[in-house]
Parts: C-alpha cells; sequence; structure tokens
C-alpha cells in the first residue's frame, strides 16, 4: 500500500469528519460559523471527493465537490468576519 491510503479508508475519515461536526453542531457544542466546523468539515468532503473518485460514482463526487466548496466560503466568511472584528 506505500504511502497512499486506502480509498475505504480515505471514505472513513472522511465520513466521520463530516458526521462529527454535524453532531457536534446538533448537540450545541459547535456553530456553524466556527473555523473548526468549516475546517473539518472541508476535509471531510475533500476525503470524500478522494473515496467517490475512486469509485467512479459522479454523484457522490457532485454532492461532496458541493460541500467543499460550501465550506472553504464558510471558511472565508469566517476569516472576513474576524478580521472585520479587529
Amino acid at each position: 500500500m506505500g504511502l497512499a491510503m486506502h480509498p475505504v479508508v480515505l471514505g472513513t475519515i472522511g465520513s466521520l469528519c463530516v458526521l462529527a461536526t454535524f453532531i457536534a453542531n446538533r448537540v450545541g457544542t459547535l456553530s456553524v460559523t466556527s473555523p473548526v466546523y468549516n475546517v473539518l468539515n472541508a476535509a471531510g468532503a475533500g476525503l470524500l471527493v478522494a473515496y467517490s473518485i475512486s469509485l467512479e460514482s459522479l454523484p457522490f463526487v457532485a454532492i461532496n465537490t458541493v460541500w467543499l466548496a460550501a465550506s472553504c466560503i464558510g471558511l472565508i466568511h469566517a476569516k472576513y468576519r474576524r478580521s472585520r472584528h479587529r
């Protein structure tokens, strides 16, 4: 296997990141405006994109690419909000 991770491992880690942020938000411990929320979502979505490419599943690639983009936009907005409040 070398340095490359098995696609199932990538998909599992990605799913855990996305689910952890969802659950943390639902129980009130992590806000959707939090950089941590968006970083974990972006990381999870990125890993899920890699996994879905390995499966050649275009619908899964599409939804996770949108999820990744939304998380990156959230990070940019969070950085912008922090810089404006200084």
